[in-house]
């Protein structure tokens, strides 16, 4: 390893001495004072309130900030925001929790360019070198409920990312990423973005490939089988994505190829598979300004694929001989919209929308047999919503009021509404918060179990902050979340059913603080939740322990500073602290799983940046400590912690050629 770091040391000197020549600076990642960041223009919660006094728990991500922490992927950028945890599902796949809720099913919106990213038969997405970050101008969360305004998937949060554009990019792009540790290569990945303005429009067309390692330390079974993981749980993404504006219409599409290795399976060590995600991602927008007052939106998604498919087609090249299982469904999905802006006045407006979505589902079965979805192998279910919501500002405060109406085909209608007040008054802001959820079971929820019925959630939030100075905020949020009927997922060997519990949920706090200034920025937050009197889902518990759910930590602390040594050169540290943690490590001799409490843990990292515009070079060392990211099932089903990779070497290098 020692001679792979000394020549990557070598190569980069002298890319840092050809750089020095370069006279071009990218004027997008000059650093942003602290008021241009607390009124940056938010596309996520449908308002033109600031950051400060929109109705909504929100944290935004802009491109200087991924660029310096050196993210590798999207988990990367994610592990800095409060809230979020990740979690082993099954079949080596990665899921995100979120303030002490496990996400991973439907509970958690994740939008590119307003395509909906999660899968349509059981909601999911899936993280790990996933989702190019390469070509992210900025990243938008919703720290709480989304539903009245988006529907179903933003129970819990909604991630929002938008990538740029042809007039962001301005020529050609092109980034390699490689990373070794102990046991060689870990990954690599390359990426590209083009993109180019004109009078009427843009156009970008961007994309990845490449493959990583999940792990290379051994997995034990819960019945005490181990296996090495190198080489048996890569993943191998494809993405090519682009966009075309002319005018107001708008356009964006994405072909999604993710696929990754497993032998952990549902929990026990079995012999190889390589599970796949191909979906193609489409929207066309039209936003016509009608007058000054009146804005009219409709638009149209699209999406159709192949989620958690194990079939005889073989991607990127695998042995097709390494596939045991047979499941292919394909799926799609048209949501056509309606999005109505009218302003009444100076102080108040109001937002009506419409919106529907189409699903189909269609099996293809190893036995031919015609009846996977009861008696039939295809199935249909429709949902059809809409919500009005409108801000009244006052002297005293801003208020939202707003509300959603959904009817699902299979599982019946639902009311969603919400309110808040919201206020910025100097250097003090307040935010008082309540939202209602309503997440209808997806395709395969029905299919295993047809009686399932939807979850409903209630969200209580208040956030205070105030403004140091002109360079530092402080903020504090605390949340309630309340999920009635939870559709939680359990195992039995290879077979799997879904199931209604009685309620889940968590109370906790979020504290944030920002410093902005020309030559340092810090970001620094910690997250706590607690389970304590809300949780009634057994899957969840752990005996003996009635604060903590399984497998999400139940505080962490997380930080990111950028030292800008001059207008080229960057040194930005990061960390993440993970508080204890519970998980499922064996079974006993009565055939109960053991559980176990895990130590905290501390994730150091530090990133090196040289950027001329034109040329980028940065050098990573990811989990100084060689800690091993540690990835624990959320629910009792017999899954044991996945260790990730340990300590990491990386080198990023971007070179943008102008048109």
């Amino acid at each position: 390893m020692m001679k792979k770091l000394l020549l990557l040391l070598l190569f980069s000197s002298a890319l840092f001495a050809y750089a020095q020549e370069e006279d071009v600076f990218d004027e997008d990642l000059l650093d942003l004072s602290l008021e241009e960041l607390l009124n940056v223009q938010l596309d996520v919660s449908k308002t033109n309130l600031s950051l400060r006094e929109t109705p909504a728990i929100i944290s935004v991500i802009n491109r200087q900030e991924i660029a310096n922490s050196g993210a590798r992927d999207l988990m990367d950028v994610l592990n800095l925001v409060p809230g979020f945890s990740f979690g082993v599902d099954v079949q080596n796949t990665i899921g995100l929790g979120l303030r002490g809720n496990w996400g991973h099913e439907g509970k958690i919106l994740l939008l590119i360019d307003g395509m909906e990213m999660n899968e349509t038969l059981f909601s999911t997405t899936q993280f790990g070198q996933h989702y190019n970050v390469n070509n992210i101008e900025r990243i938008e969360i919703i720290r709480g409920p989304g539903s009245s305004i988006y529907g179903g998937y933003a129970e819990l949060g909604v991630i929002n990312i938008i990538t740029r554009k042809g007039s962001d990019i301005e020529g050609v792009r092109v980034t390699g990423m490689y990373g070794f540790g102990e046991g060689g290569t870990y990954r690599q990945v390359g990426s590209f973005s083009l993109g180019k303005s004109f009078s009427s429009g843009s156009f970008s067309l961007y994309g990845d490939y490449g493959s990583a390692q999940r792990s290379i330390s051994d997995y034990t079974d819960a019945t005490g089988a181990v296996t090495n993981l190198t080489d048996q749980a890569r993943l191998r993404p494809a993405s090519l994505g682009g966009s075309l504006i002319l005018g107001d219409l708008s356009a964006n599409f994405l072909y999604d190829n993710y696929a990754l290795e497993t032998v952990d399976q549902f929990g026990d060590i079995e012999p190889m598979d390589v599970v796949s995600f191909r979906t193609f991602y489409s929207n066309i927008k039209y936003k016509k300004e009608i007058n000054e007052k009146l804005t009219v939106t409709p638009a149209i998604n699209f999406k159709s694929g192949i989620p958690w498919g194990v079939d005889i087609a073989t991607p990127f090249g695998w042995n097709s001989d390494d596939y045991n299982v047979y499941y292919h469904i394909q799926t799609t999905r048209l949501a056509p919209s309606l999005l109505v802006n009218y302003t009444i006045s100076e102080n108040a407006d109001l937002l009506i929308g419409a919106d529907s979505y189409f699903d189909n589902a269609t099996a293809t079965t190893d036995d031919g047999s015609t009846d996977y979805f009861g008696d039939s192998n295809s199935v249909k279910y429709s949902n059809i919503g809409a919500f009005a919501q409108s801000v009244i500002k006052t002297d005293f405060a801003n208020l939202t009021l707003g509300a959603r109406v959904d009817n699902h085909s299979a599982v019946g209608s639902a009311f969603s509404p919400r309110i808040g007040l919201t206020k910025e008054i100097d250097k003090f802001n307040f935010k008082l918060l309540y939202s209602r959820a309503f997440r209808a079971p997806a395709i395969e929820n029905i299919g295993y179990n047809p009686d399932i019925t939807p979850e409903k959630t209630g969200v209580a939030e208040l956030e205070l902050g105030y403004q140091l100075n002109e360079n530092s905020i402080l903020s504090l949020n605390v949340f309630n979340i309340n999920i009635k009927d939870p559709i939680v997922y359990s195992t039995t060997g290879n077979a799997g059913t879904y199931d209604n519990f009685t309620q889940a949920g968590t109370n906790g706090a979020e504290i944030e603080y920002k410093y902005n200034s020309d030559g340092f920025n810090l970001t620094l937050n910690y997250a706590m939740y607690t389970s304590k009197g809300i949780n009634e889902v057994d899957l969840y518990t752990i005996p003996g322990e009635d604060k903590s759910v399984l497998g999400l930590p139940s505080s962490r602390i997380n930080g990111l500073a950028n030292i800008k040594i001059n207008d080229h050169f960057s040194i930005n540290p990061s960390f993440n602290f993970i508080g204890s943690t519970y998980g499922i490590t064996s079974i006993d001799g009565n055939l109960n799983y053991v559980f176990e409490q895990i130590d905290p843990r501390f994730y150091a990292n530090i990133f090196i940046r040289y950027n001329t515009g034109n040329l980028n070079i940065g050098l990573g060392l990811n989990d100084l400590l060689d800690q091993k990211a540690l990835f624990i099932q959320p629910y009792s089903s017999g899954h044991t912690p996945i260790n990730g990779l340990g300590r990491e070497f990386t080198l990023k290098l971007s070179y943008k050629l102008g048109f």
